[in-house]
C-alpha cells in the first residue's frame, strides 16, 4: 500500500470496527507476518492463491456464535487418527490459542489435527488448525503453535467459551 502498512490498515479497521470480522487477503510481498496479524485482531489470514470454497466456508463459520461454530467435528475428521497432545502454557484469543511447546516438530502450517492441549490442570480437547509455527525464540516469545479452533469437545468448550467472555481478548490468536 503506498501511504500506510497492512499493520495501519488492521489497526484503523479494527479501531473502527471493534469486534466486527476482518479478513485479510496478502500478496506474495506481505508487510506484516501472520502471528502479527491474529494478534492486532485479525479473524484470518489468506495468501494467494486461495481457495474460494475455503474463503466462502470459513466465513459462514464466523457467523455462527462460538457454542454453534465449535459444536460439530469437520468432515474430514477420522476417528482413527489420534491426537497431538501438546502441553504448555496456553493463552486464549477469540478464536484459537497458542501453546508455547518445548519442540515444534509435530504441527505444519495449514494442519487440521485432532489436539488435546494440556494446561496444568485445564485441558482442551477437540480439532485445530495450525495457522503458524514459532520454531525459535524471537524477540521473547518462545516456541509455540497458533491454532484455530474448529471443533471443540463438550466438556471443554463451555469452559473456554465462558473465560473467553470474561477477558473478551483482541486477538483471534495471541502470539504469547
Amino acid at each position: 500500500m503506498p501511504s500506510a502498512s497492512g499493520i495501519d490498515l488492521l489497526q484503523a479497521v479494527r479501531a473502527s470496527y471493534g469486534t466486527q470480522h476482518i479478513f485479510i487477503l496478502m500478496s506474495g510481498f506481505a508487510d506484516i507476518e501472520i502471528w502479527e496479524a491474529y494478534q492486532l485482531g485479525a479473524d484470518a489470514y489468506f495468501t494467494k492463491p486461495f481457495s474460494l470454497d475455503e474463503l466462502t466456508e470459513f466465513i459462514t463459520r464466523m457467523g455462527l456464535p462460538l457454542d454453534d461454530r465449535w459444536a460439530n467435528p469437520p468432515k474430514s475428521a477420522g476417528a482413527a487418527v489420534k491426537p497431538l497432545v501438546l502441553q504448555g502454557k496456553t493463552s486464549l484469543g477469540r478464536g484459537g490459542a497458542f501453546v508455547q511447546v518445548e519442540t515444534t516438530n509435530s504441527f505444519v502450517r495449514g494442519q487440521l489435527a485432532p489436539v488435546h492441549i494440556v494446561d496444568g490442570d485445564k485441558t482442551i480437547s477437540g480439532y485445530a488448525i495450525c495457522r503458524w509455527v514459532r520454531k525459535q525464540p524471537s524477540d521473547g516469545h518462545l516456541p509455540g503453535y497458533g491454532l484455530e479452533f474448529v471443533y471443540l469437545e463438550d466438556n471443554c468448550r463451555s469452559q473456554v467459551i465462558k473465560e473467553l467472555e470474561a477477558k473478551t481478548p483482541l486477538a483471534f490468536i495471541p502470539k504469547t
